[in-house]
């Protein structure tokens, strides 16, 4: 895992997208979205989000309890 402070940009959002997971992890596209989706998946189901919260998006403080 890098340990790294990486600049995702001066928007301050609540969540992460694709290519913010893929700046901080250094990780592929495809790996990236794969990371959000077994986020949300099980964030969905221990019902920490809501059903119909966007895919391809990740509230920040729950990829930083899973990944940094």
């Amino acid at each position: 895992m890098r340990t790294e402070t990486v600049d995702i940009g001066k928007v301050e959002r609540s969540y992460f997208t694709a290519d913010d997971v893929m700046q901080l992890l250094g990780v592929g596209r495809r790996t990236a979205y794969g990371y959000i989706r077994r986020v949300r998946n099980e964030a969905v189901s221990k019902k920490k989000l809501p059903e119909d919260y966007p895919h391809g998006k990740i509230p920040k403080a729950l990829m930083k309890q899973y990944y940094i």
